[in-house]
């Protein structure tokens, strides 16, 4: 029998695939009735940052279950071999990058490379969460600033630099989970 921690999560997990996937639909049928060229080739481009275990990965494969080519980033690029693995068994396209998104250049360089060697960003997924569970009174000022990092301004980073470029196509989205 699992564990009965476990469960909720399971749960929360599954949930979120089911909304996850009757969300998107709605969303490619708007973007692909769009006159807007996603990517080349007329691909639609996905860019997941945080794509963890658990909620990134399931974004990642229901964009993925929709059509997107996915650029899975997390700052252990080995760690993402089972998601990139998964999502080529489904048929798509999918590309891992290892980047540690609170560095400025290296998000600038990450987001330069895919839209100048695979295409334009549609969609751009924020996951990051520091995963940390201490209470108030129990976390320094040096973990609360490390959270901040990768919570909050890789968020900033990442929304800074696709928007941009998105503003000069007109069209794209951006999105930020509860991670963040």
């Amino acid at each position: 029998m699992k564990d009965l921690k476990t469960i909720p999560k399971m749960i929360r997990h599954r949930i979120f695939a089911q909304l996850s996937h009757q969300s998107l639909k709605r969303f490619s049928s708007s973007v692909s009735g769009s006159s807007h060229p996603s990517t080349k080739g007329d691909k639609k481009l996905a860019l997941v940052v945080g794509a963890g275990d658990n909620t990134g990965s399931a974004i990642a494969k229901a964009f993925a279950n929709e059509g997107f080519t996915i650029c899975a980033v997390r700052r252990n690029k080995d760690k993402l071999g089972p998601l990139v693995e998964e999502i080529s068994r489904m048929g798509r396209e999918i590309k891992g990058y290892g980047v540690d998104c609170r560095k400025e250049d290296q998000m600038q360089a990450m987001i330069e490379e895919i839209e100048s060697t695979i295409g334009p960003i549609e969609v751009a997924v924020h996951n990051i969460g520091a995963n940390v569970r201490f209470g108030i009174t129990e976390t320094t000022a040096r973990v609360y600033y490390k959270v901040w990092e990768m919570a909050c301004f890789s968020g900033f980073l990442m929304g800074k630099e696709v928007a941009l470029r998105m503003k000069k196509r007109g069209h794209g989205t951006i999105i930020f989970t509860g991670n963040s």
